[in-house]
């Protein structure tokens, strides 16, 4: 079928991209039906006074005269300017049905730049077959000014492109916009902020328009925007302007309410729609066709008053509803996307194919957050998804759009893993995908080569360029592997226009302080975030706030997000033309300095990138041990660890416990089992003679003894970290310890059952230190367990307590619990024989600070 759609004098057009910013609602929507119709097979034709280019399907009324004169076509649509019959009588153009299409309440009545109220005969021109409008509301108010012709009224409604929505993020609490054309509202809606910022903490308006607005933006409007700032607060009023589709959605996703107090007669409202697409809940005055698209049932509509203090009232006590129900808000939600997809444009294109008496296009409608196949076998599988989706809770604040969870089919506990899913909380939009990991064991280079991956030629060292062993060896099958899996995510992540994604491995598992951080603390410009990380690399770089550091270089990628610059910069890098571990390449993108400086030669480019300070640690650990039992990288081996049997906590935590912890302790019954010999010190049996003797030969075997950690009270010690035993131990004081404190105790006030805890291995050998002079502890509490028999592994030794004027050894395997900053001050006898292990605790309440 051959269509022509004649656009007459629409403004000049800056793009024949429909999601253009530059374009306005009627152009978006006309090249849209443009596009469907040539996706559907017909010879279309696109043809107005203002396009710049001269394309074959697209041009300027000029040269389209120039090649189509005495043309003849099927269809004919006419956009809003009514001198439509003049352009087709000139060209001599013939046709077999003609529709004007109106998206105004009146059509345009210009020609050659003067206006011409007898162009209105048009609409009565019997040749014309139909008016159509672009809702119910327009053609009813069209019909009652032109009643003689309403039986040639009739309408199509405005469309919008669905799957160009970004995917829905985690709400900001308390964020609210406004995106028209200023001249509709914006100063109502100014006039009411201070009200609305006064009952509703921390509120933030942001407001956006289209690019031919901003002039009129600044000479009217600007000038208001700045008092109300002066009142409320600079932070509370953000003007973005005109902002590109990509960032206009962005910010669609995260924000909570559209506010729109206008009695502007919209004839359809596009802007509703999309932010009913991104769940924005609408609080809308219902002139025109914006009380049909709100209906009763998904979002609030109000009646406009002239009242200004009124409509302010109105729109308060609006917000204080949505608020105070957020149940009934989600369910109007819910109805609101249900009611978008059904004007998605590859079904409001067969309206337009059933006036022509055309076959309907077959076009599959798109749904949001459906993953598919990709590289290497990344998939997902709804039915997991679903197991997710059911009963999570809905109000954790991680701003993402999409998990991705990657693990391998061998060893990965699904059901398992979707427990500890759920226990993060996140928002119910927040999209679920599980990975297959690409497992090692299945890869050969034949493989690789034919999934186009090529290993970075230079990553294996000789021994005359380094003496690390890790980079004189060819990299595992397994190491590839998981390298793979992490580009799979990055691509689909892409794919999907994700804005905002959390990447975890099978393996992670969730700290406390996750539950209790504050994601506001995050700064708005990251593009990577480590929810989890093997810092190794000095101090960090900055210090942002309370909660978030500028990293120095770091390892392990078993918890992180990025957003979409980062995503975009990862693929553009070409990783799988030069892989290497994945670490070591995210390394690349805010390092200064590498441990290998030479892998700055792999593209990359600098992103803004944090986690969490190492002294307060990890919101997400990994319970395997990269080398012992890693199931990302699916390599099964023992590496360097003396006892792997340590480290199986997070595969069976009852078995675990079962054969590391003193039975006498696991029922908890404190007032048995606990013992005070000396006054403020408590004592009880916690660890076996096994862990005891396995922690102290881990250590040993490790090497990593240092002398220099406390500047005024040195010890020979390590931190538990150093042999990947801190996570565990803390779960063990946890589980154990800080109850029994509390209990004991009777200590009250938040924070006591989940307090940060420096935790270190400390040795004592008569040769090097035998002994620790009398000090306090930097703690509010510590614990010290004995890991070596008194007497009779070492004599001497134990602590001397100074004012109680007694000693304290310990059998093997308890624990002593004191106070640490004031009280009990204490020292380290000297041992004269032997050597002494201890595994010392620093506990302190940050909370209470």
């Amino acid at each position: 079928m051959k269509i022509l759609i004649y656009c007459g004098y629409q403004p000049e057009w800056d793009s024949t991209d429909p999601n253009s910013s530059n374009l306005g609602g009627t152009e978006k929507a006309t090249l849209e039906l443009f596009y469907k119709l040539k996706e559907g097979g017909h010879e279309v034709m696109l043809v107005g006074n203002g396009f710049k280019q001269y394309e074959d399907d697209i041009r300027e009324y000029t040269y389209f005269r120039q090649d189509y004169t005495t043309s003849h076509w099927d269809v004919v649509i006419a956009v809003n300017y009514a001198h439509f019959f003049t352009y087709l009588e000139q060209g001599k153009l013939t046709y077999d049905k003609l529709f004007f299409w109106l998206h105004n309440e009146e059509p345009f009545l210009y020609y050659r730049g003067t206006e011409d109220a007898s162009l209105t005969d048009a609409l009565y021109d019997d040749r014309l077959d139909k008016i159509l409008t672009v809702s119910g509301v327009a053609a009813n108010k069209l019909a009652e000014v032109h009643p003689n012709i309403a039986h040639k009224i009739d309408y199509i409604p405005n469309g919008v492109n669905y799957g160009m929505s970004h995917i829905v993020g985690n709400k900001q609490k308390n964020t609210f916009m406004y995106s028209s054309c200023p001249s509709r509202g914006l100063n109502e809606l100014l006039g009411m902020w201070p009200a609305i910022v006064d009952r509703v903490p921390n509120a933030e308006l942001h407001i956006c328009f289209p690019s031919y607005a901003e002039e009129n933006f600044l000479d009217h409007y600007a000038d208001y925007v700045d008092e109300i700032r002066a009142q409320v607060g600079m932070d509370s009023v953000v003007v973005h302007g005109a902002l590109v589709q990509d960032d206009l959605y962005n910010l669609m996703s995260h924000t909570e309410y559209w506010l729109y107090p206008s009695n502007y007669f919209e004839t359809f409202c596009i802007t509703a729609m999309e932010m009913m697409a991104h769940r924005v809940v609408p609080i809308a005055c219902t002139a025109g066709n914006v009380g049909t698209i709100i209906g009763d049932d998904r979002g609030i509509h109000i009646e406009y008053t002239d009242d200004h203090a009124n409509l302010t009232e109105r729109f308060v006590s609006a917000i204080e509803f949505a608020v105070a129900n957020p149940d009934i808000i989600q369910n109007r939600m819910d109805n609101a996307q249900s009611f978008v997809q059904m004007f998605d444009w590859n079904l409001i294109v067969n309206d337009w194919l059933d006036l022509f008496g055309a076959d309907h296009i077959e076009v599959e409608q798109p749904q949001l957050g459906v993953a598919e196949r990709g590289m290497v076998g990344i998939e997902a599988d709804s039915e997991y998804e679903e197991t997710f989706v059911e009963e999570r809770p809905s109000h954790n604040m991680c701003p993402i759009d999409a998990v991705y969870v990657m693990g391998l089919d061998r060893t990965a506990n699904w059901d398992e893993i979707s427990e500890r899913i759920k226990s993060m909380n996140f928002h119910p939009d927040v999209k679920f995908h599980k990975l297959p990991a690409v497992d090692g064991r299945n890869l050969t280079p034949a493989i690789l080569a034919e999934e186009n991956v090529q290993l970075w030629d230079k990553w294996r060292l000789s021994e005359d360029q380094t003496d690390n062993d890790w980079w004189t060896r060819d990299m595992t099958m397994g190491e590839i592997g998981c390298a793979l899996s992490h580009l799979c995510v990055w691509t689909h992540a892409k794919e999907n226009r994700y804005n905002q994604i959390l990447i975890l491995e099978e393996d992670f598992y969730v700290k406390d302080w996750y539950h209790t951080f504050n994601w506001k603390s995050l700064p708005k410009d990251f593009n990577m975030f480590f929810l989890g990380r093997n810092a190794f690399g000095g101090d960090d770089a900055e210090r942002i706030n309370d909660d978030v550091v500028r990293p120095f270089w770091h390892y392990n990628a078993h918890a992180y997000m990025l957003n979409r610059t980062a995503i975009d910069a990862l693929i553009d890098s070409n990783f799988n033309r030069n892989v290497i571990p994945v670490d070591e390449f995210l390394g690349l993108f805010w390092a200064d300095s590498l441990p290998r400086n030479d892998i700055f030669e792999l593209p990359h480019q600098k992103l803004n990138v944090y986690a969490t300070p190492q002294e307060i640690g990890d919101l997400v650990g990994q319970s395997s041990v990269t080398g012992v039992n890693s199931t990302t990288e699916g390599n099964g081996g023992t590496g360097d660890k003396l006892h792997p049997e340590l480290y199986t906590f997070w595969n069976d935590r009852d078995a675990w416990i079962k054969r590391f912890i003193s039975p006498g302790v696991v029922h908890k019954e404190w007032d048995l089992m606990v013992d005070e010999p000396l006054y403020g010190v408590l004592e009880m049996p916690l660890f076996t003679e096994e862990f005891c003797v396995m922690i102290r030969e881990e250590a040993e075997h490790s090497n990593a003894w240092t002398t220099d950690r406390h500047e005024f009270y040195p010890t020979t010690d390590m931190l538990l970290q150093v042999i990947d035993m801190h996570d565990i131990y803390m779960e063990v004081l946890r589980e154990f310890v800080m109850p029994m404190a509390i209990h004991m105790w009777t200590l009250s006030g938040p924070g006591w059952d989940n307090m940060y805890a420096e935790n270190f291995l400390a040795r004592y050998i008569p040769e090097a230190q035998g002994h620790l002079s009398l000090h306090h502890d930097n703690s509010d509490i510590t614990a010290l367990v004995n890991l070596s028999k008194p007497d009779e592994e070492f004599e001497g030794g134990g602590t001397f307590f100074d004012r109680i004027g007694k000693v304290s050894k310990g059998k093997q395997g308890y624990v002593s619990v004191h106070p640490g900053r004031i009280t009990h001050r204490h020292g380290a006898r000297p041992i004269t024989k032997g050597q002494r292990y201890i595994t010392v605790s620093f506990m302190s309440n940050t909370e209470l600070r």
